[in-house]
């Protein structure tokens, strides 16, 4: 266990909270803070709160993942062969103080998450350290280095965290994709 985290024994318990409650709580107490993009395209246009520099990061992302078929060949390729699959995609950035408690995503159906690390501006230093343990106990860590890929299985007795985020400005922008098995009617 990282010292100074907590084990979440019901990550389910988890709730939104008002920006006046988060920043009340302990920092030990929060979660990982989101911006949620209603409007993916927005996220490009000149007068969005998004600096230019990760618009244009943002850009590159979605002609890789968007634009052709390399994520999917690449994701088909790390799972067992005719087995049909779907990926949900998420942004986030931390700020001063943010982490991800300890927990297991092992309840759902996801078979991995693959993390790509945007954020050209981490330090050692600057937290938001993904950490792992496997089923046999043995941690590992990855920092969340600019344009590098941590790839994460999701089994039971395994869990994961990040620490918390340290530098003054918002950071350890990333990319994580989590892969699960479609149901039956999606689309492939």
């Amino acid at each position: 266990m990282v010292p100074g985290l907590r084990r979440n024994p019901d990550r389910l318990a988890t709730r939104p909270v008002t920006p006046q409650e988060w920043q009340a709580a302990a920092p030990q107490e929060r979660a990982a803070v989101r911006d949620v993009a209603r409007d993916i395209p927005a996220l490009f246009d000149e007068g969005s709160a998004y600096p230019a520099k990760h618009r244009a990061r943002l850009s590159d992302f979605f002609v890789f993942a968007g634009m052709g078929p390399a994520l999917r060949d690449l994701l088909k390729r790390w799972t067992a062969p005719g087995r049909p699959l779907t990926t949900n995609v998420e942004f986030a950035r931390y700020r001063r103080g943010d982490t991800l408690g300890e927990h297991s995503d092992a309840e759902s159906d996801t078979l991995f998450v693959l993390n790509l690390y945007l954020d050209p501006g981490y330090r050692e230093g600057d937290g938001g350290v993904l950490g792992f343990r496997d089923e046999e106990g043995r941690e590992h860590l990855m920092p969340p280095r600019f344009n590098s890929v941590s790839v994460m299985p999701i089994r039971p007795g395994c869990v994961h965290w990040v620490t918390s985020w340290r530098a003054d400005h918002a950071g350890r922008h990333t990319v994580s994709i989590a892969v699960v098995p479609a149901s039956a009617g999606e689309v492939k």
